[in-house]
């Protein structure tokens, strides 16, 4: 796996939207932001928080663009994180 921070990223209810809506055919994604900026477009299959607070998560989902599974941890509060992204 490589891993990249996260320095910009989607709002709760855009992750909300990207778990619940869609097709299989058609799935919503969010995207997250490097430190290069680089976007990688991500559909959420699953998400936990990751502590009490409702603003800490950890995710795992699939990128649109690369066809790679990827997991990581994200904060909505700062939109903040880390991705890891599968080779």
């Amino acid at each position: 796996m490589t891993s990249k921070n996260i320095v910009n990223g989607p709002s709760k209810f855009d992750i909300m939207v990207s778990l619940f809506e869609g097709q299989i055919a058609v799935r919503k994604f969010v995207t997250f932001q490097d430190d290069r900026e680089m976007d990688y477009k991500i559909i959420i299959s699953c998400i936990e928080r990751e502590d009490g607070s409702g603003e800490s998560w950890i995710f795992k989902g699939f990128d649109v663009e690369l066809q790679k599974h990827v997991e990581g941890y994200y904060s909505s509060k700062n939109r903040t994180g880390h991705i890891k992204i599968q080779l």
